[in-house]
């Protein structure tokens, strides 16, 4: 009789292995995912309005985990795959502003693509900003303060293991 073992082996940032069929997959696999992002000393260029006042240290309804994630090592930004994030300290926004600028992640020809937090809904979307000139920014920017984005229910956690595989 001859029987054979299917093993699946999935490997984490951090250099360790998991083994399935040894536990519950799922279950094993959801704890295993942490913010993994790796922090950064040197200033890069995240494009910001500098006219921004309204912090999102200020915001009455922020998770847990959204707390944890500004309080660690506030002054820095992170990355995770090809995205930047925001040192948390300069996460800022207008008060027409729909969303805090989470991270972004240069496309090209001025174009960024950036994770927004709306802080009304508690919900994510991405969208693109920017633009090869000025008209094309200044349409880009009032596309998106002007439209109310439906978003999605997601965590920091679930964002940068998404990023991760970019």
């Amino acid at each position: 009789m001859v029987f054979w073992v299917l093993q699946i082996r999935i490997l984490f940032g951090n250099g360790e292995t998991l083994c399935w069929p040894y536990g519950s997959i799922y279950t094993t696999i959801i704890q295993k995912l942490q913010m993994s992002y790796q922090i950064i000393d040197d200033c890069q260029m995240f494009p910001t309005m500098d006219l921004a006042q309204l912090s999102i240290h200020d915001e009455r309804q922020l998770s847990a985990e959204m707390q944890q994630y500004l309080s660690d090592s506030p002054d820095k930004m992170r990355t995770t795959g090809t995205w930047l994030w925001q040192a948390p300290n300069k996460i800022k926004r207008l008060a027409s502003e729909p969303g805090f600028l989470m991270a972004c992640k240069y496309m090209g020809m001025g174009h960024y693509n950036y994770l927004i937090w709306n802080h009304s809904t508690n919900k994510w979307y991405t969208t693109t900003l920017g633009g090869a000139n000025r008209p094309d920014a200044e349409s880009a920017y009032m596309g998106w303060t002007s439209q109310q984005q439906e978003g999605i229910g997601s965590t920091i956690k679930e964002w940068m293991y998404k990023f991760n595989q970019d």
